[in-house]
């Protein structure tokens, strides 16, 4: 979870209890999750979470440059769940082979108050011309309220 001063700027993520319900809802017991964070310390409250209440196989990808990170997320195949704030993987999702990609924003007065709920908005309504088309199929975005 994003520390104060980080939520303040825009970029907050869902409780770990909320990401699992809600944000990893259409996944399947057994099926496997890898998670990259700056925020290590965190990461093991959202694998438990995942485990124990979706019944997921979480991991944590650690001890790697940023470089490496981005390759990881490049080379996903099937899904990367974003914040709408993280430019580090818009571009991987962008440039990778990942066939979908979420990109979720929370709904809360830090978010709203910096104007992130509403460039989401903007985008998901907007008549973009996606280039090459397929980028249009690839992402979507969602709205989750703040715990």
């Amino acid at each position: 979870e994003m520390p104060q001063r980080g939520k303040e700027l825009g970029f907050e993520e869902l409780s770990a209890n909320k990401t699992a319900k809600e944000l990893f809802a259409n996944h399947k017991p057994g099926e496997k999750v890898a998670i990259i964070s700056r925020f290590g310390d965190k990461v093991d409250e959202y694998i438990q979470a995942l485990e124990s209440i979706r019944g997921l196989k979480a991991r944590y990808i650690e001890d790697q440059t940023g470089n490496e990170d981005f390759c990881f997320l490049v080379k996903a195949q099937k899904e990367i769940i974003k914040t709408t704030m993280s430019s580090f993987s818009w571009w991987a999702g962008v440039l990778g082979d990942a066939k979908k990609v979420r990109v979720y924003t929370v709904d809360s007065k830090e978010t709203r108050g910096r104007g992130v709920v509403q460039w989401t908005q903007n985008v998901k309504n907007a008549n973009i011309s996606y280039s090459p088309p397929e980028l249009e199929e690839k992402f979507s975005f969602e709205f989750y309220k703040a715990d």
